[in-house]
């Protein structure tokens, strides 16, 4: 079964106007309401990395652990010591630090009464990052340790992410590596019975023994290009995937994997309930790509495609698009949700539409988009298709 795709250029969009700037929180805890009011006007119009500064205020502990609830992501919280008890300032920070494990924030004690209590005493034995006198304390004071708390949080914060990144890149890698064992456990098992098969068949024709040694080799095939994706996309975390883009003709390297194609069908896809359409218009012009990687990126999506579609109809359309060539994989296997789609064209990779492909969809974009193509995904009613456009040789 074939079907009609009409591929349209990504139009051009108006750059969007720059969003503003996430605003640095910090809390202010203190029984005294003037001592809010002063220090909301002098925080008033504090920026930092461009950043301003926005205020909440409570006034008793029970407040604070409420407002601290509601905003977990402040900053900096400017704590009184003596409130609605004698230590309520202390039970905060011990609340904050230890029940709420929030490691980040910048907790600086204020008192009225500094004799109340050791002021070594209280750095030592609690985890707060400055004690500030507030009868001694200047304006100016406050915005030049302001300035050092939030560098401290921009710190904290930026370790953090790096923190995150590098477990996310972890567990990306050793997601790739349990694919790339399962499919190729998954080769190998058809290779084997294969083999045993082709060994067992005492009188087989020609033709039936050239399509058995065609099919191992296609297994064979199919092992090499597991391997290969998994080094790319290694080397794209890294930053450092090579492309060698040269002129080619898009049909011809289809060619090359068509076997290989008709394998991934008979083993991703039931083929009395998924029918495989390839529709190729004549006198394709060349095009300026790698042409390993356009295989790649072809059969990535194709994969992608048949995993998702467990009845219906799967397509690879290729056909010349102004200056571009357009290849287009479709499939019956539903709709996309709008966010997971805009996710996909931003370049993160949706896990519902991207756990069965094992190179990933934002690594296709990117090989793409490294090559001057063009990358999107549409979603309908029963399905969805991903779109690659690859740039005319002519024009380069």
């Amino acid at each position: 079964m074939s079907k009609k795709i009409t591929i349209k250029p990504a139009s051009k969009k108006e750059p969007a106007a720059p969003a503003a700037e996430k605003p640095w929180k910090v809390l202010i805890v203190d029984d005294d309401a003037g001592v809010i009011m002063i220090t909301e006007h002098i925080l008033k119009a504090f920026t930092y990395s461009g950043r301003p500064v926005v205020t909440y205020s409570a006034q008793s502990f029970g407040e604070a652990t409420v407002l601290y609830d509601q905003h977990p992501d402040a900053a900096v919280a400017l704590i009184d010591v003596i409130m609605d008890t004698a230590d309520a300032g202390l039970r905060l920070v011990k609340h904050i630090r230890e029940e709420c494990g929030n490691d980040k924030i910048q907790l600086v004690l204020r008192s009225g009464q500094p004799g109340h209590l050791d002021q070594r005493d209280i750095l030592l034995s609690y985890s707060i990052n400055d004690y500030l006198n507030k009868g001694t304390v200047t304006s100016q004071d406050l915005q030049n340790g302001l300035i050092r708390y939030l560098r401290n949080f921009e710190t904290l914060q930026k370790i953090d992410n790096q923190s995150a990144r590098a477990a996310n890149m972890s567990s990306r890698r050793e997601q790739a590596a349990s694919l790339l064992s399962e499919e190729m456990n998954a080769s190998g098992s058809l290779s084997s019975k294969l083999s045993i098969l082709f060994h067992d068949k005492k009188s087989l024709s020609q033709d039936e023994q050239l399509n058995y040694i065609k099919l191992l080799l296609s297994c064979d095939e199919q092992m090499i290009y597991l391997l290969r994706d998994l080094i790319d996309a290694t080397n794209l975390e890294k930053g450092a995937l090579l492309t060698h883009p040269k002129a080619f003709a898009v049909d011809e390297v289809l060619h090359e994997i068509l076997p290989l194609i008709n394998t991934l069908h008979k083993e991703l896809a039931d083929d009395d309930k998924v029918a495989l359409s390839i529709t190729v218009e004549e006198a394709l012009p060349s095009v300026f790509f790698d042409p390993d990687r356009c295989q790649q990126i072809i059969l990535n999506l194709v994969i992608n495609a048949l995993k998702r579609t467990a009845a219906g109809n799967v397509g690879i359309q290729i056909k010349p698009l102004a200056e571009y060539v357009g290849i287009t994989i479709w499939d019956t296997g539903g709709p996309l949700a709008q966010e997971a789609a805009d996710r996909i064209r931003a370049g993160i990779d949706d896990v519902d539409a991207s756990q069965s492909i094992r190179l990933g969809l934002s690594a296709i974009k990117k090989i793409a988009e490294q090559q001057h193509a063009m990358f999107d995904v549409l979603t309908f009613r029963d399905g969805c298709e991903f779109s690659v456009l690859l740039p005319l040789a002519a024009n380069q």
